[in-house]
């Protein structure tokens, strides 16, 4: 319910993200991934590809519904 609470909710969402926001402006994005597990696990395209298994799966499951 992020509406009925916008400030708080703002709040929360930056908590949770500077530290990957600064890493990845100060390391940049290969390092930043490099450095950081957790960071790399959200990593859904690279290169112009889907490297994420689950997302691949999801966009194939969609495309073979179309």
């Amino acid at each position: 319910m992020p509406g009925s609470v916008p400030v708080t909710s703002t709040r929360a969402l930056t908590a949770a993200t500077i530290d990957h926001a600064l890493r990845l402006a100060d390391l940049g994005p290969e390092a930043a991934l490099d450095a950081d597990p957790l960071l790399a696990r959200g990593l859904n395209i690279a290169g112009g590809r889907i490297v994420h298994d689950v997302v691949a799966a999801a966009v194939d499951a969609v495309a073979a519904a179309a």
